[in-house]
C-alpha cells in the first residue's frame, strides 16, 4: 500500500514524539531551532558557547562570569555533562540536609530564555520542565546518591542515596533519565543492598555498572532498664529491648546490569562467595577511579579500579544514627585498595597508605585521560593517579583539611595479584603537590595567607584537555586537573578556622608536567622528564600546583608567584557542597581543548551543613589560555 506525505495523520501523542526526537536530534547536531515543545519559554536550542574574554581592559584576569540562575538553588546534588553536551543536575538539598529536592534541572550554555536578561556570560539557561512543559521530577529526592551514564542508550543511572541526612531510609529504588524524551522511568527492580556514600563505574565492557561500599540501613536492640514506682512491684526493675536505627558502613558490592536492569550480589568470578572490600566494616564517602592494568593502556580489558580515602564506622550501637558530617568517630581510612574486573575481587595495597584522611569531597583522577603518552612520548599516564582534596571529619565539630596531594603510579611486577601491582607515591623536594603553592614564594604580596597553603575539601576536581609545547617545540594535548571553590578548616587556639579566600576562591590548576622540584635542583627545564624516569616512576612526572592567576609558567619560573593573591581573581560566591563540571567552549565540542568548568550550586556555610545556597548559583570558569582575544 502506497501513501503520500500529505496523506499520512498522527494522532497528537505521535506528533509529540516526532517533535521531541527532532528536538533532541536537532540539538545533538548544533542547529537552531524554533520547533514548538524544543523548551519552555521558546527556547532556541544550540550548544554553541558564547565567545567571552578573559582579561579585562585594564589587563586583569577575569576567568569567572556569573551565567543562568538554577531555577532551584541547591547543594548535596550531583551533576552530570549529557551526550547532547547539556548539563543533567538530579537532587540535592536546599536546607542543611534535612529535606531533599524531588527535582531536575538541565542547562543549555547557548541560549536564553525568551525575554530573559543576559547575564555576564551572555548566555546560559536552566530549565526544569521536559518538552511538555511538565517539571522534571524524580519518583524519590536523594542526597549521597550516584549519576552514571549508560552506554549506548547515554540514559542516565540514578542510583541510592537518602531522602535527609537524619534518620531516612536508602531509597532502594533507581530510576533512569531518559534526555530524549526528559522523562525518569523507575527501575522494576530494588538494589541488593539500598546504600548512600557509595561509588558506582563502568566496569570493561560498558555492561554492568559496580555499585560499591556505601552505609546502609541496620539497626541494634538498645536495652533500657525499667523501674516500677507504685503497687506490689514498686521498685522492681525489668529491662526491655528497643530497636534502633542505625548506618553502618559496609562491605558488601552489588552489580546493576546495563542489559536487564536488575541488581546482584556482586561475587568472585566462577563462584558464589561474596566479593567485598578490604576494609573491616567496608568503606563509604570514598573516591574510585579507573587506571590501566597490566597492557598499559586506558580502557581496555584489564583496567583495574582504585579506591582510596572515605572512612569506615563501628557497628552496634556505636554506628552512627544520622547521616551528617561529623559522625564517622574518627574513622577515617588512610588503607587503599583497588577492584580487579578479570577475577571480580578486591585486594589491598600492601605498604602504601595515604598521607591523610579524605573524607566530604575527597578525589582520585587519572592523569592521563586526554592523552596516556607524556610529552616526550612515553606511554604509562594512564597509570598515573592524583589523589587530593578532603579532610578528617572530626566529630567534635573542629575539622581539618588533609594539605598534602599525592601522586601515585602503578607499575607490574606480572606476579601476584594483578599482574604483581606496585604503587609507588611521587614526590617533589619542594612541597609541589599543595593547592596554592605559590603562596611560599610570594614574599611581597599585598595579601598573605595566615597559615600554610590551604588544602581544600566539600568540593570535587576536574579533568581538562590542554595543549601545551613540548622540548620540541611541538603542541601536546595532556590533562590539566582543575581544582575550585570549596572550603580549608584548620584547628586555631580559639576552635573550628575556615578559609574561603586564596586559591581556594580563585582556583589552582595541578600541571603534572611541571616540576618545581626541577627547577630549584638547576635543572635545565621544568618540563624535561628524563632526570626523573626510574622503575618506580617511569613516565618521570611529579606535578606542580598552579594558582590560577593569568600567568601560567612554561618550562622555567617565569609566571610562577609573579602576581600577587590579593589580586587573584575570585568566584563570586563561598561554596561548599556544590558540584564543577567541564563543558564545552565555543567549537561545542566536549573533551576539546577550549573547554570551560561550571560551578554548580553550593552553600554558603561549611558550619550549617550548606546554609543558605550560594548566589550566584552558578558560574563559568574560563581555564588559562581558552578565553576570546
Amino acid at each position: 500500500m502506497k501513501h503520500s506525505w500529505r496523506c499520512i495523520t498522527m494522532c497528537a501523542a505521535e506528533i509529540k514524539k516526532v517533535n521531541r526526537f527532532l528536538c533532541y536530534s536537532l540539538a545533538l547536531i548544533g542547529i537552531l531551532s524554533a520547533l514548538p515543545g524544543c523548551g519552555p519559554g521558546g527556547l532556541i536550542t544550540t550548544q554553541s558557547a558564547p565567545c567571552l574574554v578573559e582579561f579585562n581592559a585594564q589587563g586583569a584576569y577575569t576567568p569567572y562570569y556569573a551565567t543562568g540562575e538554577m531555577n532551584q538553588p541547591r547543594y548535596l546534588h550531583q551533576a552530570i555533562l549529557l551526550d547532547n553536551n547539556m548539563v543533567f543536575v538530579a537532587s540535592g538539598s536546599d536546607e542543611t540536609g534535612f529535606s531533599s529536592l524531588d527535582s531536575a534541572e538541565l542547562y543549555d550554555q547557548g541560549n536564553l530564555k525568551k525575554d530573559e536578561k543576559a547575564p555576564e556570560s551572555l548566555k546560559g539557561t536552566w530549565f526544569d520542565t521536559d518538552f511538555e512543559g511538565n517539571p522534571m521530577l524524580l519518583k524519590f529526592g536523594r542526597l549521597y546518591h550516584t549519576l552514571t551514564e549508560l552506554r549506548p542508550s547515554n540514559k542516565i543511572l540514578i542510583v541510592g542515596g537518602v531522602p535527609n541526612l537524619s534518620r531516612a531510609f536508602p531509597v532502594a529504588k533507581a530510576e533512569i533519565f531518559d534526555p530524549l524524551t526528559r522523562t525518569f522511568e523507575q527501575v522494576d527492580a530494588d538494589m541488593d543492598e539500598p546504600r548512600f556514600r557509595h561509588t558506582a563505574s563502568v566496569l570493561p565492557g560498558g555492561s554492568s555498572i559496580l555499585i560499591a561500599g556505601g552505609q546502609i540501613h541496620s539497626t541494634f536492640q538498645e536495652q533500657l532498664e525499667i523501674i516500677t514506682i507504685g503497687g506490689t512491684q514498686s521498685g522492681s526493675t525489668s529491662q526491655i529491648q528497643i530497636p534502633t536505627d542505625i548506618f553502618p558502613s559496609t562491605k558488601k558490592c552489588e552489580v546493576f546490569s546495563t542489559i536487564d536492569s536488575t541488581f546482584t550480589a556482586l561475587t568472585i568470578k566462577d563462584s558464589t562467595l561474596p566479593a567485598l572490600l578490604t576494609s573491616p566494616r567496608g568503606r563509604a564517602d570514598h573516591a574510585v577511579e579507573r587506571f590501566a592494568g597490566p597492557d598499559n593502556q586506558l580502557n581496555t580489558g584489564d583496567d583495574l579500579l582504585l579506591l582510596a580515602g572515605g572512612f569506615q564506622t563501628f557497628s552496634g550501637e556505636n554506628a552512627p544514627q544520622t547521616k551528617f558530617p561529623g559522625e564517622i568517630r574518627k574513622n577515617a581510612l588512610v588503607e587503599i585498595e583497588f577492584f580487579d574486573p578479570t577475577f571480580s575481587v578486591f585486594n589491598k595495597v600492601p605498604v602504601l597508605r595515604l598521607i591523610g584522611p579524605r573524607v566530604n569531597g575527597g578525589q582520585v583522577t587519572n592523569l592521563g585521560t586526554h592523552n596516556e603518552i607524556t610529552i616526550d612520548g612515553v606511554r604509562g599516564m594512564g597509570n598515573a593517579l592524583l589523589i587530593n582534596c578532603g579532610d578528617d571529619d572530626d566529630p567534635f565539630g573542629v575539622r581539618d583539611t588533609t594539605i598534602p596531594d599525592e601522586v601515585l603510579i602503578a607499575t607490574f611486577t606480572g606476579f601476584g595479584p594483578a599482574r604483581g601491582l606496585q604503587l609507588f607515591r611521587q614526590e617533589g623536594a619542594q612541597g609541589e603537590h599543595i593547592q596554592g603553592i605559590e603562596y611560599i614564594f610570594n614574599t611581597g604580596a599585598s595579601e598573605v595567607a595566615p597559615f600554610p597553603p590551604p588544602g581544600r575539601s566539600t568540593a570535587n576536581v576536574v579533568s581538562m584537555p590542554r595543549s601545551i609545547t613540548n622540548l620540541a617545540g611541538s603542541q601536546v594535548t595532556t590533562s590539566w586537573i582543575f581544582a575550585g571553590a570549596g572550603v580549608h578548616l584548620f584547628t586555631t587556639p580559639g576552635g573550628q578556622g575556615i578559609w574561603f579566600d586564596g586559591t581556594i576562591a580563585s582556583g589552582c590548576i595541578f600541571d603534572p608536567f611541571y616540576s618545581l622540584t626541577a627547577i630549584l635542583d638547576f635543572q635545565a627545564n621544568a618540563r624535561d622528564l628524563r632526570p626523573r624516569r626510574t622503575n618506580r616512576n617511569p613516565v618521570g612526572i611529579v606535578g606542580t600546583w598552579l594558582a590560577c592567576d593569568g600567568l601560567i609558567p612554561t618550562g622555567d619560573l617565569v609566571g610562577f608567584g609573579d602576581i600577587p593573591p590579593g589580586s587573584w581573581s575570585h568566584n563570586k560566591a563561598n561554596r561548599v557542597w556544590c558540584r564543577l563540571v567541564a563543558i564545552p567552549g565555543v567549537n561545542g565540542l566536549a573533551g576539546d581543548t577550549d573547554d570551560r568548568v561550571l560551578f554548580i550550586g553550593g552553600g554558603r556555610d561549611v558550619g550549617f551543613i550548606g546554609g543558605e545556597p550560594s548566589f550566584p548559583s552558578t558560574e563559568l570558569f574560563l581555564i588559562p589560555g581558552t578565553g576570546c582575544k
